[in-house]
């Protein structure tokens, strides 16, 4: 009920604010929802996989006294520098995992909260997709790459202003959070080389290149984690490929039919439509759009090689903020390049409704047959104020082998 409290909150702050364009009020309610998604995951009790996966992994953290050169930069758990720095800080204040759930909800959605306000008008409309689709995965399970995904974001303002130096400055601190962020360090190479041009949306080649991502994709599949070898730069990041190739949920999981209309519906399509229409509406830099091409990328490589939704992780937010941009617009673009009137707040809900809706299903999909839903990781919701623990989310936490 919590959960759907807060989402109801936003719909209407939505309209409120974003759609009438009413202004008195617009910070405090802002900020209060930024405490209240700071809080929300920060005194969670025993919610998330992986969550459960860092709080046995912090039993064996020594505080900021203790700690040794070897447990920073090669300890056992494979922890990058920074994040193993903050879990650190985090033992020193306390031997409670929950410290450590507040720092990182903090320091996330702080970031991201800062992100969206700079970068759209549409504050409370981006909030709401990065309720739905970002928020519970950043918090509760991709804890140390939202990090490093805020890093990039604070770096994204020097990406724009073409400040190579700060942005490979923070680059490198999203780096040492989790070195997944390898894949930061190309972006401006390519800006500058033109080469992200190739990725670039328009209604003519758009469909063909994702097509032939796709069957890219496909091609290099089976030898994926001989080509991925190549970002293996430290011991660290060969062991998690290893890691991952040893999972066949994360290697070569191929689709079907239904999971590549969700990825088309959750991934695509809106991206697509929201920046050709802001293209032709000289609403969105060339920067932004380029943003979004590398979701389009990653998301099109997720179907023959599911591990590249990490990668996804990093650009997912530019995809939420031109989204926002395209929300509410007086005048949209039609598929078929007309342009259509668009009035009415419900009218707009219903056509962003199949986006909000897939998202939101895919939490009540069943676990591999065990009848556990995905949905059990974060419902129902439990804090550190009230602990108690829940049946069918130990079971599920038991079947991921979280502990």
């Amino acid at each position: 009920m919590l959960y759907i409290l807060i989402l109801i909150v936003i719909i209407y702050f939505t309209y409120h604010f974003d759609y009438l364009g009413n202004i008195r009020y617009r910070d405090f309610c802002y900020y209060s929802l930024l405490t209240v998604f700071v809080l929300l995951a920060g005194l969670r009790y025993r919610i998330g996989v992986d969550s459960i996966r860092y709080e046995e992994i912090f039993k064996y953290v020594s505080n900021l006294y203790e700690i040794t050169e070897y447990e920073i930069i090669e300890n056992e758990e494979r922890l990058d520098p920074l994040y193993a720095l903050m879990s650190s800080l985090a033992k020193t204040i306390s031997n409670d995992f929950w410290v450590l759930q507040l720092i990182q909800s903090l320091l996330v959605n702080t970031i991201f909260f800062r992100f969206v306000r700079k970068n759209t008008k549409n504050l409370f409309f981006a909030i709401l997709l990065y309720y739905i689709v970002l928020y519970a995965n950043y918090t509760c399970e991709v804890m140390r790459e939202a990090c490093a995904v805020s890093m990039f974001l604070l770096a994204w303002e020097y990406f724009k202003s073409n400040k190579w130096i700060r942005f490979y400055l923070f680059s490198l601190l999203a780096f040492f959070f989790h070195t997944s962020a390898i894949v930061l360090f190309v972006l401006p190479i390519f800006n500058l080389l033109k080469i992200d041009k190739l990725l670039d949306i328009n209604t003519k080649t758009t469909i063909f290149v994702l097509l032939g991502i796709v069957i890219c994709g496909f091609i290099i599949q089976s030898n994926f984690y001989e080509y991925i070898q190549i970002y293996s730069i430290n011991d660290s990041l060969s062991e998690k490929i290893s890691r991952y190739e040893r999972k066949e949920t994360l290697s070569g999981a191929i689709f079907n039919w239904k999971g590549i209309i969700s990825v088309a519906i959750r991934y695509v399509l809106y991206p697509i439509w929201a920046v050709i229409t802001l293209k032709y509406s000289k609403k969105i830099s060339s920067k932004l759009a380029t943003m979004v091409s590398w979701s389009l990328f990653y998301s099109m490589l997720m179907i023959p090689i599911a591990i590249f939704y990490r990668f996804n992780n990093y650009f997912l937010p530019f995809t939420i903020i031109a989204i926002s941009e395209f929300a509410f617009l007086d005048r949209i673009l039609s598929i078929s390049g007309k342009l259509v009137i668009i009035k009415g707040y419900v009218t707009w809900i219903l056509i962003f409704f199949p986006l909000l809706f897939v998202h939101s299903y895919e939490y009540f999909s069943e676990v591999d047959k065990t009848g556990l839903k995905d949905y059990m990781r974060y419902y129902p919701y439990y804090s550190v104020i009230s602990p108690e623990e829940d049946d069918n989310r130990e079971r599920l936490f038991r079947y991921h082998g979280a502990y």
